[in-house]
């Protein structure tokens, strides 16, 4: 295998490494029963759903790309999950095989 190569399949080791992390943060979630209970999450974890910083979770929201509700009591901005997660499966190409 040349450098280049190797350094590759590097990549794709970091990348589901990463993705494993976000599986068990769900699972871990389904099991206190939180994500069903309330059937939104917040920017940071939409951040992490999606493996992007929160400020760009902002931006999408902002764009047009997902939809935020804000609450009105905190100002935080909830996310459906069921929209991230098709959000996440449309858009980035690199989750589509862990569905």
């Amino acid at each position: 295998m040349t450098e280049q190569q190797v350094d590759q399949i590097e990549e794709l080791k970091q990348i589901i490494a990463k993705q494993r992390a976000t599986i068990e943060l769900l699972e871990s979630e389904i099991e206190r029963g939180k994500i069903y209970d309330h059937n939104y999450i917040n920017t940071e974890q939409t951040a992490k759903l999606l493996d992007v910083k929160p400020r760009t979770v902002r931006a999408y929201n902002q764009q047009g790309l997902i939809t935020g509700k804000k609450r009105k009591k905190e100002g935080r901005l909830l996310f459906s999950l069921k929209e991230i997660l098709n959000f996440r499966k449309e858009h980035l190409k690199h989750w589509a095989c862990f569905d």
